[in-house]
């Protein structure tokens, strides 16, 4: 426990706290920058600036409130004569002052670094920057006088006493000017001021002797006046205090020589008056200055007042002279002694209950001792058996006596020299076994695992079996004629292995080729011998085509023309040869190439095929204007010419003429029109009057399980009285998925243990190497933040979840309750905004499987978008990180199997087209920051407390915390963010597939700071149209089912109709 505050650094004024923070920004940080730079990099140096300048506002704030002590946390001593000295009202107003600065300084910082953000030039950004820092330089300058008060505080607190509360205290009280501290300095070291005037002592005063080989302080507290509590001054009431708090030995000074200036009654009245404050503690009256009035010589009306007070038998009577220290170190021996003996008979009766007997940490030792006490004059004889003392005793020198093992050593030469021979006193059936060798490993495997004493008997038993089948002829050959079919059978066989084994020659050349180049085949000559084998083969009479063939090969000539020189005279020249020549010489036209789009395609069918697949692989070029492959060019998001500057239209205001626009995009067959008078092109994502869904009807068990028994099951842990789990053990493990990623099966099983241990434990874990890249999950943060901040609330208001059948959209925070009960309780609503929308198969890596329902059993996708104009890359970076978690959430799925003993694919059928329904949520940030308490019923919620439909469920969150999980004794628990992972948590749908072993935890959220707070929850389910039951491997004679079979769709579709006002 702390006593003193010496430590405390120097508080220093406004002025040289703007000096100290301002200095260090421009010596820790760049100081030029040019116009010519890139803007990002501009943006970047004056956001550097202001953050490290709140950065050290902060730091130097928070040093200064840590280094003050907390009232709340301090000793009440100490809290009182803090309060007394300096006035705890307006101490904690100081203070509350420079946190309520620090908050500023933090939201200044955060406005002017979104602000940056969007600087254009290096002038606006460095403006921004000057307004920044004088805002905090304002804020600053404001904390003048609380910043003076909290440095005079300090420098009184450096100058107290170290007081302990716990330890042996002597404290000294009296009127002033009757030797209190004249006592202190004779029986200690201290070096007090000693006057022969009153309230000479205006302070607590300390001074430490031994004693008995302990330490000892002894306290002198200034004098006390006769008068109220409410008229008593500072000094005064640093001795009330010290009376009052401290476990002490009492010592009441009074003067009966009447020098200090009061007479024995007066003093007498003092003690009376100040007599509540000694309750529980040892009282002495010391009688002082006896060199010149003992308690004898007055008369007898004192005396009999002195003694009024000494009947009780509780306070002690003693005397001493400070002057002639006649008595001085009696008084301190006394008192010491007293209190010694009354704190040991504290710590004795602590220790013991009201029958006695000891217990508690005393009780703890004592049991911890044991003290061996004799049998009282019992002795134990030694008992030797009888077959002991019959054994003729082993004497060395005895001729006659057995040889032992140890003696044959000895004779051969000794240890290291002589073996014995440990197999010469085996008993086996046949002696001449024990020196036969044994094996104990052949050709790689343990020869003791296939030991049989019947091995033998077997051996010949089998050889007689045999000897007898060959007698009998069992194993003659005999000739059987195979019939046609059984040919053909054999002939299509070895086809099929010997097209296995080219297949296998291929790719063996494949692997070896490596990074050579492939020889395409039509350049790659072809034996005519192999093309008439291969075509005979298939039942071609190739004679045409090797004659042909032949033909067209010019044999190698013998002819003078042949060889004759073109470029000779042709004078003597005949003219058929010269036409021959000639036409030879003319130049050919070059041949045509072959066209390699219809290199390999047999037919029509298979064109059309292929060129539907080269459709669909240009779509995502073509979505994003790419010139090819290649093309990594990223366009600017907004556009200059189209962001800048005031728009003015009619559209703008969402009241006037919008009739007529929504009348217009009904009429348009893609939901795009012209403005006219803007002449600026705008398209409503949206559909505004969508025809209704064809819904199917639920049966009868699965709206049962959706409306009663779900609220029953939440109700109940709402209600719980806790359990014998203790909360050390309910913990939310973080779990590397790496491993998983590896093909070793081992590893993977190693994963699904640690998800089976969480999942039983408390439901929730952490995952860490999950695969998504963490630019995808900042950039689906930042798009929640543009969607709840820039859309316009008539945007909002077109994309509202009361449009779509199927919950998806925009969802205001006073439009659900996650709890159905608080409808009915009148709660105040769930103070959260959210954005909604399910599975599209353009999301998908797989593609899909083309049979995907949505959760009314229609094949309609019911999502909705905001306009591409309003939110720029909105939808693609939706896109994007909703593919990469199904695909995470798929990998999952089989872990899970694994974890419940189950084959790895044993879900995989369930999620070839699966329901996942992702949500953005903002939960606004608190006025103030509020502890988690375990009984407040007056909570701000963000999202009330449920359990998840699906699944299971994974959670990308910002920074600030919120996610509270339901313990097993019924308390809240903070599960906060954990950088670089994704929380999971286990839903309805595996709890009823494991009949609870695997546990749907109740949770909720509660944004406790002042910061606010975005996250992307991802409910993954299984196909909307597939059956959940428990899994038979989950279901015994003793354990049945608890939870009847259900349709995926239609459970959540209810459970997702009761959040709502309309049911």
């Amino acid at each position: 426990m702390k006593t003193t505050w010496k430590d405390i650094a120097p508080v220093p004024t406004s002025q040289e706290f703007l000096d100290i923070v301002l200095s260090r920004t421009q010596r820790r940080l760049p100081t030029q920058i040019r116009a010519g730079f890139k803007i990002s990099r501009i943006r970047a140096f004056y956001t550097r600036k202001v953050k490290y300048t709140a950065e050290t506002f902060t730091e130097k704030l928070t040093a200064i409130l840590d280094g003050f002590p907390r009232l709340q946390d301090i000793h009440p001593f100490h809290k009182d004569l803090l309060n007394t000295l300096y006035d705890a009202d307006h101490f904690r107003i100081a203070l509350g002052q420079l946190s309520t600065a620090k908050h500023l300084i933090e939201t200044v910082s955060r406005d002017y670094v979104r602000l940056l953000k969007y600087g254009q030039s290096l002038f606006q950004c460095k403006q921004l920057k000057r307004a920044a820092l004088g805002r905090m330089a304002t804020i600053t300058r404001k904390m003048k006088d609380p910043l003076l008060y909290l440095e005079q505080v300090r420098q009184h607190l450096g100058r107290l006493p170290s007081i302990d509360p716990n330890t042996r205290t002597l404290l000294i009280c009296g009127y002033p000017n009757v030797g209190k501290s004249s006592f202190l300095k004779g029986i200690s070291r201290a070096d007090v001021d000693v006057q022969p005037y009153a309230f000479t002592t205006k302070s607590l005063f300390v001074g430490h002797f031994d004693y008995k080989m302990l330490r000892f302080q002894a306290i002198d507290t200034p004098g006390i006046l006769d008068h109220p509590l409410e008229e008593m001054n500072t000094i005064e009431m640093q001795s009330i205090t010290a009376i009052a708090h401290l476990r002490s030995a009492i010592l009441y000074f009074m003067d009966l020589s009447e020098q200090c200036g009061y007479s024995v009654s007066a003093q007498i009245q003092l003690f009376q008056s100040i007599k509540p404050l000694f309750a529980n503690k040892l009282v002495f009256v010391v009688i002082n200055k006896i060199d010149i009035m003992r308690p004898e010589e007055l008369d007898p009306e004192t005396q009999e007042k002195l003694q009024s007070i000494l009947k009780s038998g509780e306070v002690e009577l003693l005397q001493l002279s400070c002057t002639t220290t006649e008595g001085l170190m009696q008084v301190r021996n006394a008192a010491c002694d007293r209190l010694l003996a009354e704190r040991n008979a504290q710590k004795l009766k602590t220790g013991t209950n009201s029958s006695g007997e000891v217990t508690g940490r005393l009780g703890d030792v004592l049991r911890r001792i044991h003290v061996a006490q004799p049998l009282g004059g019992v002795t134990r004889e030694v008992f030797i058996p009888d077959a002991v003392k019959s054994r003729p005793k082993h004497e060395k020198d005895d001729p006659n006596r057995p040889k032992l093992a140890r003696d044959i050593e000895e004779e051969n030469g000794g240890p290291g020299v002589y073996n014995i021979n440990l197999k010469e006193k085996w008993l086996l059936e046949n002696p001449d076994w024990r020196e036969d060798k044994m094996p104990e490993i052949l050709d790689g495997k343990n020869v003791y695992d296939y030991i049989d004493p019947d091995i033998e008997a077997k051996l010949a038993a089998l050889e007689e079996e045999e000897e007898r089948l060959q007698e009998e002829g069992y194993y003659d050959d005999e000739e059987e004629l195979e019939d046609a079919e059984e040919a053909d059978i054999r002939y299509k066989a070895e086809l099929i292995r010997e097209k296995r084994q080219l297949i296998r020659n291929e790719a063996k050349m494949r692997k070896s080729l490596k990074n050579r180049a492939v020889i395409p085949r039509s350049a790659k000559a072809v034996k005519l011998s192999k093309m008439e084998s291969h075509l005979g083969s298939l039942g071609y009479d190739t004679s045409a085509i090797s004659a042909r063939a032949r033909s067209q090969s010019r044999p190698r000539g013998r002819s003078a023309a042949a060889a004759e020189d073109t470029e000779m005279m042709d004078v003597d020249t005949p003219a058929s040869i010269r036409s021959a020549s000639i036409a030879r010489m003319k130049s050919r036209a070059r041949s045509q190439s072959t066209n390699r789009r219809e290199d390999g395609v047999t037919n029509v069918m298979a064109r059309s095929k292929a060129d539907r697949l080269a459709k669909l692989g240009q779509q995502k070029m073509n979505r994003m204007a790419r010139q090819g492959e290649a093309d990594r060019h990223t366009t600017a998001a907004m556009p200059k010419h189209l962001f800048s500057g005031k728009l003015v239209s009619d559209l703008d205001d969402p009241a006037p003429n919008r009739t007529a626009y929504v009348t217009k995009f009904k009429t348009s067959a893609c939901g795009t029109f012209t403005n006219t008078s803007s002449g600026l092109a705008r398209t409503w994502s949206a559909v505004l009057s969508q025809p209704q869904l064809q819904q199917n009807i639920p049966d009868s068990s699965t709206l049962n399980e959706a409306r009663s028994s779900a609220q029953a099951y939440l109700q109940s842990r709402l209600t719980n009285k806790g359990s014998t789990q203790s909360t050390k053990q309910f913990s939310i493990p973080i779990i590397d998925l790496s491993p998983s990623f590896s093909p070793s099966p081992a590893a993977r099983q190693a994963v699904a243990t640690q998800i089976r241990d969480a999942c039983t434990n408390s439901g929730f874990f952490y995952i860490t190497s999950h695969g998504i890249p963490a630019s995808t999950c900042s950039s689906t943060l930042q798009l929640a933040e543009r969607f709840f901040k820039i859309l316009p609330l008539e945007k909002k208001e077109s994309l509202h979840v009361k449009h779509s059948a199927l919950f998806r959209g925009w969802e205001p925070s006073e439009y659900t309750n996650v709890n159905p009960a608080d409808w009915e309780e009148a709660q105040a609503p769930e103070t959260k905004e959210g954005f909604n929308w399910g599975y599209e198969e353009a999301f998908d890596v797989t593609g899909g499987d083309g049979q995907y329902v949505e959760l009314d059993g229609s094949k309609t996708i019911g999502n909705v978008w905001p306009a591409e104009e309003d939110l720029p890359g909105f939808y693609e970076g939706i896109k994007e990180y909703y593919g990469r978690v199904l695909e995470l959430a798929r990998h999952l799925f089989r872990l899970f199997a694994l974890s419940l003993d189950l084959p790895e694919s044993h879900f995989d059928a369930m999620a070839t087209h699966p329901g996942g329904i992702a949500r953005l949520l903002y939960y606004p940030p608190s006025k103030r920051p509020r502890p988690l308490l375990p009984d407040n019923k007056d909570e701000e919620i963000g999202l009330g407390a449920h359990s998840d439909y699906e699944c299971f469920t994974l959670l990308l969150s910002s920074a600030s915390p919120g996610l509270e999980i339901l313990t097993p004794n019924n308390h809240w628990m903070s599960a906060p963010p954990v950088e670089g992972s994704l929380i999971v948590n286990v839903a309805d749908f595996m709890m009823r597939w494991t009949n609870g072993v695997y546990k749907s935890t109740v949770h909720r959220v509660v944004n406790r700071t002042t910061e606010e707070r975005y996250s992307i929850p991802f409910f993954f389910s299984i196909n909307y149209d597939q059956l959940v039951e428990t899994l038979p491997s989950c279901i015994s004679k003793d354990n049945p089912s608890k939870y009847p079979p259900i349709r995926a769709g239609e459970y959540v579709l209810e459970r997702l109709k009761a959040t709502t006002k309309d049911g």
